[in-house]
């Protein structure tokens, strides 16, 4: 786990199987081709562009295994000072309190 930045003017996608764009912290990624997997093959690409220099927490790239094995063990700690194997497959309780953890170091986002 480390601190990072992504850059004014860098560019993000989202995809999704809706045309409205999310309204709920939900994932971005660098590419549009990987939003395009998870868009279920429906094609909404929202695309985004960093205003300012986003402060950003990086894990390593087990963490965003979905599985009970410890991959999201540290994140787990961060938000609930405990290990949670019973919330692996739900991340929007994970996604929620790890924004609110963010929201006191002025954390704009999570790469993982």
């Amino acid at each position: 786990m480390i601190p990072a930045t992504l850059p004014i003017g860098t560019t993000l996608y989202h995809g999704r199987r809706w045309p409205e764009p999310p309204s709920s912290p939900e994932w971005l990624a660098l590419n549009s081709e990987f939003s395009y997997i998870f868009s279920n093959k429906t094609a909404y690409i929202h695309t985004y562009a960093t205003t300012r220099d986003l402060r950003l927490v990086y894990f390593d790239g087990s963490s965003a295994s979905k599985l009970a094995s410890g991959s999201m063990d540290v994140v787990d700690l961060l938000i609930w000072n405990k290990f949670d194997e019973g919330r692996v497959w739900d991340e929007y309780p994970r996604i929620i309190a790890i924004c609110e953890w963010g929201k006191k170091w002025g954390v704009d986002g999570y790469v993982r």
